[in-house]
């Protein structure tokens, strides 16, 4: 069994080491492992789940940290990795520090640029539904509420009241595909509304005016190729090299705006290697309620199923149609606000009731009844997962026109799942419900044509999951908590007298093509004459784009320049000669090629008669003496004709050619001034002196200047020579002009120290 701490750069789950086996023999009993498991320890809340053991198998781990005291676990609450094929497909940067602080090196959403605001406490975090079979495994868990540490400051009251992350994978048996979804519900207000907003450390404060409300973010291996930024289901593909190229589809239900940066923009405790991509998504509208779906579809040969994003005034679904269709139902109705109350300074103000809506809120209510639309886009087996059920509760999965009772069981799974086999492409409604009759049929929205998943444009843009409109005030507080748990209030609906479905204008005429041919893209709008009303609904897709012009491009091929002339086909009265080019792009569509090859005449002096003799040279001599020893000069040689030429016979080759030679730079010697005039005689040395100075060194091998002297003497006579005991200034005067420097900067340096020893 080989065992590999770290098979990649990516191989940690964030707070505990993944430890991948390669091969793992029968022998050891493996298979008796679980394939799922989760571990929710005191700082930790670690899930994982593997499709076998082998380095084909695919490994998904999740993170929901469980301590409310520990900043930095709050980074990593909802975090995700997912191994395929010898490769982390879906994995992180891991660092420590400002990326990791601010949660820019997770897979994690972030509000007002902080993950989870990542050293306020939160009084309840746990994961709420886990559970996993043979072909999925699903993970739930659910933070509320903020407020500062006790002691410290006066508590903050909530701004964020809710943040849950669905996390849904579904293995394809053959091993092709890979399935991950990822939901999150985010009940997120502006904290500036807060009345002790000012209580915030300054940075914290600034981060929530300087950033946007709410972020999602996700490593990617490589820069990824982003498609219909800034409208519906914008979304992103990169490739991953593990055993074999990976292919990762990214879809998003969110209608907002995305970006690919650079992780080498990122500074800090960043570990080697990890730094490549990452796509950022944020909404188009700062929204108190978020709720998008987020798919990724990993492959290998990059043939992503078309996705289509459906909403209910209850539910967020996804449906793909891949060779097994796949139906994944959410719950998408908000949440509750949480008691907006400051407590005293050292005082929590979560109290059991809190603690009980926060323990439930991510689910359906107990007595829901869930209708979604599809629309089925080949004859399929239809597998439907329906997440965020009531455990306590018994479901019935029904389809409107194929069976009201397709499975009816208690609900003791995380996930309640379903099939249909071989189900005929076309439209169907499917139904949860409690009881045994499904649900009286109300006006649903239609389903839109899924998008084109393969290409990097969306030929029918599908709506993001909107939900019902957030409750417009918080539950007024219940008694006085007691040692049992309160129950869970559930927010009523709003009365509604009138429900009627969106108006939408007809669409508009499609606009021209962005190409000509090769393939390009056009897009038609409309708009919402009248918002729906009470339980109606709006499909409120307002631009469409689609594929034109497919056609080939016409273009002219490319060809090389010509070739060489060939030889001529007669050596006089006239011959021809070939030359040819090749092509090295070949024409489309309706293209041209030019000719590939041209003649023309050669030889066309008369013969003679004579026959033919080719001129023939002797030897070179050798290379004659240049005529400059420098800077580059030019030595000739020559040649002799030893046969002439005759008839037509081949002309006589050059007789002579040159060469430059000797290009080293010329030598330059020392140049010196003149002599100065003797200076006196000393009577000391009966010796007089003259100096001299250098104008310029030798350069290039030229006569050095230590070849001449730069000074002079001459014996002199003894009359009107000059004592050494003369005036000073004299003997500076006479001295050269060397000697004068010396002693003039000892008599200044002498006089800067004694200034400096009495200053």
């Amino acid at each position: 069994m080989n065992v590999d701490s770290r098979p990649s750069s990516m191989s940690y789950l964030i707070g505990g080491p993944f430890v991948y086996v390669e091969e793992a023999p029968a022998s050891q009993s493996l298979p008796l492992v679980d394939s799922g498991s989760f571990t929710p320890g005191q700082h930790t809340g670690l899930g994982t789940y593997r499709t076998g053991w082998s380095q084909s198998d695919s490994y998904l781990g999740v993170e929901f940290p469980m301590s409310n005291y520990i900043d930095h676990f709050c980074t990593y609450f909802g975090q995700f990795q997912f191994y395929r094929k010898g490769a982390w497909v879906l994995g992180t940067m891991l660092s420590y520090g400002p990326p990791t602080v601010t949660g820019i090196s997770s897979n994690t959403a972030r509000f007002f640029g902080w993950p989870l605001n990542y050293e306020i406490i939160r009084e309840f975090k746990q994961v709420t539904a886990y559970g996993w079979t043979d072909n999925q495994a699903y993970f739930r868990g659910t933070s509320g509420g903020t407020h500062l540490f006790p002691g410290e400051w006066y508590g903050a009251p909530v701004w964020q009241h809710e943040y849950s992350r669905s996390i849904l994978y579904i293995p394809s048996l053959d091993k092709s595909l890979d399935i991950v979804i990822i939901y999150d519900r985010a009940n997120i207000q502006d904290p500036e509304v807060n009345p002790v907003y000012d209580n915030y450390r300054a940075h914290e404060s600034a981060s929530f005016v300087e950033n946007e409300r709410m972020e999602w973010g996700f490593h990617c291996e490589s820069e990824p190729t982003l498609y219909n930024t800034g409208g519906a289901q914008a979304g992103a593909s990169f490739t991953v090299t593990g055993d074999s190229v990976q292919h990762v589809r990214i879809d998003s239900s969110l209608v907002g705006t995305q970006r690919a940066v650079d992780e080498n923009s990122f500074s800090g405790d960043i570990m080697s290697g990890d730094q490549k991509w990452r796509i950022e998504y944020n909404p188009l509208v700062d929204n108190t309620w978020e709720n998008p779906i987020f798919v990724f579809q990993i492959t290998d040969d990059d043939t992503p199923a078309a996705t289509d994003f459906i909403a209910t005034s209850n539910a967020a679904a996804v449906y793909i149609g891949s060779a097994t269709a796949q139906l994944a139902i959410f719950n998408g109705q908000p949440g509750p606000d949480l008691y907006d109350v400051a407590p005293q300074n050292g005082q929590s103000y979560y109290n059991d009731l809190n603690q009980d809506i926060l323990k439930t809120v991510s689910q359906f209510p107990s007595d829901v009844s869930i209708s979604v639309p599809i629309s089925h886009t080949s004859t399929s087996d239809l597998e439907i997962r329906v997440m965020d059920l009531d455990p306590s509760q018994g479901y019935t999965i029904g389809v409107a026109g194929v069976s009201d009772q397709l499975a009816q069981h208690p609900f003791e799974e995380a996930v309640l799942y379903a099939k249909i086999s071989n189900l005929a492409s076309g439209s169907y409604t499917v139904n949860i419900f409690t009881g045994s009759t499904p649900p009286t049929p109300t006006p649903t929205p239609t389903p839109t044509a899924p998008t084109s998943a393969p290409t990097s444009t969306s030929s029918t843009p599908t709506p993001t999951p909107t939900p019902a409109p957030a409750p417009t005030s918080a539950p007024s507080p219940g008694p006085a908590p007691s040692s049992s748990p309160s129950p869970t209030p559930t927010p009523s609906p709003t009365p509604s007298t009138v429900s009627a479905d969106c108006v939408l204008s007809e669409w508009s005429q499609w606009t021209i093509c962005t190409e000509e041919c090769g393939g390009g893209e056009r897009s038609r709008t409309r708009t919402v004459l009248e918002e729906e009303t009470g339980d109606g609904v709006c499909i409120d897709v307002l631009l469409q784009t689609d594929s034109c012009n497919p056609q080939v491009c016409d273009v002219d091929c490319v060809v090389t320049d010509w070739g060489q002339w060939g030889s001529c086909s007669a050596s006089c009265d006239g011959g021809n000669q070939t030359r040819t080019r090749t092509v090295t792009t070949p024409a489309t569509g309706a293209g041209t090629c030019p000719s590939l090859s041209e003649s023309t005449q050669c030889n066309d002096t008369p013969c003679t008669g004579e026959t033919d003799v080719d001129c023939i040279v002797g030897e070179w001599t050798e290379w004659g003496v240049s005529d400059a020893e420098c800077l580059g000069g030019v030595s000739l040689r020559t040649r002799v004709v030893v046969t002439p030429r005759s008839g037509n016979g081949a002309e006589c080759l050059d007789l002579q050619e040159s060469d430059v030679c000797n290009t080293a730079p010329c030598p330059s010697d020392c140049v010196l001034t003149l002599f100065s005039d003797w200076g006196p005689c000393y009577c000391t040395t009966l010796e007089r002196s003259r100096y001299r100075d250098i104008v310029s060194e030798d350069a290039n091998g030229g006569v050095s200047c230590s070849t001449y002297g730069l000074e002079e003497t001459q014996v002199c006579a003894p009359s009107g020579c000059l004592e050494t005991s003369q005036s000073s200034s004299g003997a500076l005067l006479s001295a050269s002009p060397l000697a004068f420097s010396l002693s003039f900067s000892v008599l200044v340096s002498s006089f800067l120290c004694s200034y400096l020893i009495y200053m």
